[in-house]
């Protein structure tokens, strides 16, 4: 199995790739959403190919696809700010949108192609992320330095989540 991972643009295959992942997510999200209100609406956005062309436009937001044997099998979606949440005192950060892994692939192993590919043109930001608390993701930032700093309600689906960061010893 050859894993490798790329920064992909917003091109029709590009954006095919991101949604296909995209929407086996949302399969796996959604049994965790507390509430049924405006589940299609949510959803409906959550997939929808405009939205996410204008995501991936939007100043600063990257995104890295891993492919396993030429399949997309994972993806990292982040972008540079300065951070809003107070963590890092204005300090410049990176907001990793959202990572996410195939449940039939190894979060490890390709948790590491995303994140070294991620890291490789963020070092010297610090990091941050919202992850659901059940994520089978948090021993895996927590292994690259990542702590949970707070519990909290995801702001739209209101569900537990944890926000996780990582302080770049350099800046």
């Amino acid at each position: 199995m050859k894993i490798i991972s790329k920064f992909v643009v917003g091109s029709d295959q590009g954006i095919d790739f991101f949604l296909s992942l995209r929407e086996a997510e949302w399969n796996e999200f959604y049994p965790y959403l507390q509430t049924t209100d405006n589940v299609e609406g949510l959803k409906n956005k959550f997939l929808n190919r405009n939205d996410t062309i204008d995501e991936l436009n939007a100043l600063g937001t990257q995104m890295v696809i891993a492919f396993s044997d030429d399949l997309p099998v994972g993806y990292v979606l982040f972008k540079n700010s300065v951070d809003k949440q107070g963590i890092f005192k204005e300090q410049k950060s990176v907001q990793l949108l959202s990572f996410y892994i195939l449940p039939t692939y190894d979060v490890q192993e390709i948790g590491t192609v995303l994140w070294n590919k991620c890291f490789a043109s963020t070092r010297s930001y610090h990091h941050w992320i919202m992850v659901l608390e059940n994520s089978l993701l948090i021993p895996f930032l927590e292994n690259y330095g990542f702590q949970i700093l707070a519990k909290s309600q995801h702001k739209i689906y209101s569900v537990s989540s944890y926000l996780m960061a990582r302080v770049n010893d350099l800046v």
